[in-house]
């Protein structure tokens, strides 16, 4: 596993980058961000819960599950539509959820950065990483409306906190990837 993360140093790299991009908007643009975060979470329900109409009609001879679908392309569909008619709920349900998205982010950084204690040196930067997102989450779904700007703040500098950590892990997965070469013998090359 650990050669195939060296491998593919530019997958949290790149992930890093596009997500300091995104905490750069989240920061300059607030209200821009959970509108343009809003529709975004709209337009892919009403794709899923139309791909869940069209499934389940083309499936409809096999019984309940071609009706079961079609239910849940309607549910979704109409999720999709009061997300975009009734934005004030919408934006408090989705809120908390990207509060609950950063609680798990958080926890999955965490126990990465454990993971990682024995190849990285500074493992807990990722760690303190995570604790970070994890405070934030929860205070996201404490008090969903202290203000749009302060959450997307919250979000940006999560974000921001994210990227460059990314980015930094990538950037020591590649000097590693480097380091395995066969020609170097002082790196273990166990998986």
């Amino acid at each position: 596993m650990f050669s195939f993360l060296t491998r593919s140093w530019w997958i949290p790299f790149i992930a890093g980058i596009i997500a300091i991009i995104f905490a750069f908007f989240a920061m300059v643009m607030p209200r821009a961000t959970i509108s343009a975060l809003l529709i975004v979470f709209a337009v892919f329900l009403l794709v899923q819960g139309g791909f869940l109409i069209y499934s389940g009609l083309r499936g409809r001879e096999r019984g309940p599950l071609g009706t079961g679908m079609i239910i849940s392309g309607i549910i979704i569909v109409i999720v999709g539509i009061w997300t975009i008619v009734a934005t004030e709920s919408a934006a408090e349900v989705l809120i908390i959820v990207m509060g609950a998205w950063a609680i798990a982010l958080g926890l999955w950084t965490l126990v990465s950065s454990l993971s990682i204690r024995h190849v990285i040196e500074q493992w807990w930067l990722s760690g303190i990483a995570g604790i970070g997102l994890i405070i934030a989450g929860v205070l996201v779904i404490a008090q969903p409306w202290v203000g749009v700007t302060a959450i997307s703040l919250s979000i940006g500098f999560g974000a921001l906190l994210w990227g460059t950590l990314l980015t930094w892990i990538g950037w020591l997965l590649r000097a590693i990837n480097h380091n395995t070469e066969p020609d170097n013998p002082t790196i273990d090359h166990r998986d």
